[in-house]
C-alpha cells in the first residue's frame, strides 16, 4: 500500500470530515465542476532515511470551499483528525503525522476559497 493512499483513507475514515466533504477527497487536483467543499491530497516531498527504513514525506491537503465558514470547518476537522495521529493504516506503521502550516487563499482562476495545509508523515518502510 502507498502512504498517500493510506493518508487519504485516514481522512475518509474520520466521521467529522466525511460529514463535511463525504468522499470528495481527490489526488492532487479537483475534477471539473466539483461539488464543494472538497479536498485534494498531494505529495510535496519524499525524504527518507534508508539505513533505518524511516520515511517522512510532506503532504499538502487543500480544502476547497465556497464560503469562509465551510473552509474553516473542514480545516479544523482535518487538523483534529491528523495532528499527532499514530497507528497502522492499510498495513503501514505511521509513527506520527505532524501539522506544519496552513494558509487561507482564494484561487485566482476559479474564485474558490482554498486552505492548503501541510503535514509531515513519519512512517516505517516495510
Amino acid at each position: 500500500m502507498e502512504i498517500g493512499i493510506a493518508l487519504r483513507n485516514i481522512i475518509i475514515d474520520d466521521a467529522d470530515i466525511t460529514a463535511l466533504v463525504s468522499t470528495r477527497v481527490y489526488p492532487s487536483t479537483l475534477p471539473q465542476d466539483p461539488t464543494l467543499p472538497a479536498l485534494t491530497v498531494g505529495e510535496i516531498s519524499f525524504p527518507m532515511e534508508p539505513l533505518i527504513d524511516l520515511a517522512y514525506p510532506r503532504y499538502q491537503l487543500t480544502v476547497w470551499a465556497d464560503s469562509d465558514a465551510s473552509r474553516d470547518a473542514v480545516g479544523r476537522a482535518i487538523l483534529y483528525c491528523l495532528q499527532r495521529w499514530k497507528g497502522t493504516q492499510d498495513g503501514i506503521r505511521i509513527e506520527q503525522i505532524t501539522f506544519l502550516n496552513k494558509m487561507k487563499l482564494k484561487d485566482p482562476e476559479t474564485g474558490r476559497l482554498t486552505m492548503p495545509m501541510d503535514f509531515q508523515v513519519n512512517y516505517r518502510e516495510e
